[in-house]
Parts: structure tokens; C-alpha cells; sequence
């Protein structure tokens, strides 16, 4: 049965008793859990004023979901052009997209992209001051998320190069 379709109650009880797999399909987590191997160390992310923030390393679906349900996003141009058509729609090319929403990814970010891209598995979860993060593989690319309304403004960014990113969510 799908959680979405579940009453209140039945779903936090099956949050309850899955912990961090309570949304996954059954067949994704079985495929995660044979693949994803020891859960690697997290890596120390500082802060604007210099100080470590606190980091979480918890599992990530993606590559399974991604493999198991394909999706014209899977893909580094698919997630381009799903940003493109989202933020600008079709009057601006993909080369004037890419242009205006690039920018560098700076010192955590570039560390980040490397554990994510050596980690496929896991997701790094962690707070600094005023931006909730969530760093994770999608497989053809690395996406830094700001998934809160009040904590960063629900944007997401994409990264294949590992020094540089493109914004291709905003709500």
C-alpha cells in the first residue's frame, strides 16, 4: 500500500517501525540495503563564521529509486531542462540559462560534492545559521538542497564538475 493513500495513524506507525526508510518502497529498500555497504563518516562543514556544524549522514534512495522507476530527470540535460523549463520556460536557450543560474560552489560545497559522488548512498543532512542543507547523488549529478520555506527558501542545485553548480528550483 502506498503511503500516500494510508489514514494519519497508520502512516506515523509505519514511520515509526522504518525509521528512515518509512516512504521508501519495499523493493527499494531491500536493493539499498544489499548495495549501500557501512555508513560512511561524515565530513566536518564549517560554517560562515568558522565553526563546525553538526552533520548527519542518513540513507539516500535516489540511485535505487532512479534505477528501479527511470525519469527524464535522471539525467544531468534532463535535470537542465526541467530547471529551465520551470524558471525561465522555453523564450531563453539552455546556454542563457546555464550562464545566468551558474555559480561557484565554494570550499564545503566542493568537499561535499566529493563525499556525495564517493557516497551514492547516503545523504549529508546539517543547519547553518538561517539554511537547513541536504547534499546527496542523483547518480549523474550531485544535488546541494534547501528543502525548507524557512530555512534557506526550497531551492535546489545541481553539480557535475564539482565547481560549479546550477540553481534550477525555486519555490
Amino acid at each position: 500500500m502506498s503511503t500516500a493513500t494510508l489514514p494519519v495513524e497508520r502512516s506515523i506507525q509505519q514511520q515509526y517501525a522504518r525509521g528512515p526508510f518509512a516512504f521508501w518502497s519495499d523493493e527499494a529498500e531491500v536493493a539499498w540495503k544489499a548495495e549501500s555497504g557501512n555508513k560512511p563518516e561524515a565530513i566536518v562543514i564549517r560554517g560562515k563564521y568558522g565553526f563546525p556544524v553538526s552533520v548527519q549522514v542518513l540513507p539516500n534512495n535516489r540511485p535505487i529509486t532512479k534505477r528501479l522507476k527511470p525519469c527524464r530527470w535522471s539525467t544531468w540535460e534532463g535535470a537542465l531542462e526541467g530547471g529551465k523549463s520551470y524558471l525561465v520556460g522555453d523564450s531563453w536557450s539552455m546556454a542563457d540559462f546555464i550562464r545566468k543560474h551558474r555559480s561557484p560552489l565554494n570550499a564545503w560545497q566542493k568537499e561535499a560534492h566529493a563525499w556525495a559522488v564517493a557516497n551514492p548512498y547516503w545523504r549529508l543532512v546539517f543547519s547553518t545559521p538561517g539554511r537547513d542543507w541536504e547534499v546527496y547523488s542523483e547518480g549523474a549529478y550531485v544535488c546541494f538542497a534547501l528543502p525548507h520555506q524557512d530555512a534557506g527558501g526550497e531551492r535546489h542545485y545541481i553539480s557535475r564538475d564539482g565547481k560549479t553548480k546550477v540553481l534550477i528550483n525555486v519555490d
